[in-house]
């Protein structure tokens, strides 16, 4: 598991887009064998949903 995935994981449930993030999430989990940056994409947009652009994981897992 990448780190960008289990920082969403651990963040799906938070915040009013739940449901996106856990789609986000969903699809990031079904790229992580077959390309590790769109994999990567679809865990930060999870982050982005769930606690925002502005928080210290979501910062992380894009690699900033």
């Amino acid at each position: 598991m990448t780190n960008a995935i289990r920082l969403a994981t651990k963040h799906v449930s938070k915040g009013t887009m739940a449901s996106s993030a856990a789609v986000c999430l969903e699809r990031a989990i079904s790229w992580e064998q077959k390309d590790a940056m769109v994999s990567t994409y679809w865990a930060t947009k999870s982050l982005a949903y769930s606690v925002g652009i502005f928080h210290a994981d979501y910062a992380t897992a894009k690699g900033c």
